[in-house]
């Protein structure tokens, strides 16, 4: 990461989840400045009480394409809650809670995050495509490095190519990789 403008590094997590599952908690302990999304209230408060020590901000909402509410389709295995009604159908509990959801923009906005931070993380269980469309297609937002889920993109990097993000790593399960630009 290159030398920040701030007194710290920061990152946005979208799909924190709780420390035992984030990708970035780590980065909390180094004296990051982190922002954590996470829309299921009960792993959000987890994350708050896990990040009390920290430089972080729990924020309990749901990024998307849209301001407004919508469903959160909840699943019997941690970290597969998803906007998308059609997600991983073998854990689906058939139950549903409105959540309050913000694009980027406006969530950074909020947030006063500045256009160009450090790390973007986003793990949203097939909704990240979504969110990094809507930030890189519609914003002046550049994170230095984006971690994404792979499976959002079926290796289809054009977005990425066209926004100037190279590919630098592909990591995790082969079936089910993060990738990582920059």
């Amino acid at each position: 990461v290159s030398q920040s403008r701030y007194p710290y590094e920061i990152f946005v997590d979208i799909g924190a989840l709780t420390a035992h599952i984030s990708n970035t908690f780590f980065l909390l302990k180094q004296g990051w400045k982190g922002f954590m999304v996470e829309p299921n209230p009960t792993h959000a408060a987890t994350l708050k009480l896990q990040t009390t020590p920290f430089n972080a901000q729990v924020i309990n909402a749901a990024v998307s394409n849209t301001n407004g509410n919508q469903l959160l389709h909840l699943h019997s295995v941690p970290g597969h809650d998803s906007l998308d009604p059609n997600w991983y159908p073998p854990t689906k509990t058939g139950e549903s809670i409105l959540v309050k959801v913000f694009t980027p923009e406006t969530l950074f906005r909020s947030l006063k995050i500045p256009s160009h931070f450090e790390l973007l993380s986003v793990d949203t269980e097939g909704h990240d495509k979504t969110i990094l469309t809507s930030l890189l297609e519609t914003t002046l937002y550049r994170p230095s490095i984006i971690i994404t889920e792979g499976d959002s993109f079926d290796n289809d990097l054009t977005l990425f190519k066209q926004h100037g993000y190279k590919l630098k790593f592909r990591v995790g399960n082969l079936s089910h990789p993060n990738f990582i630009f920059s």
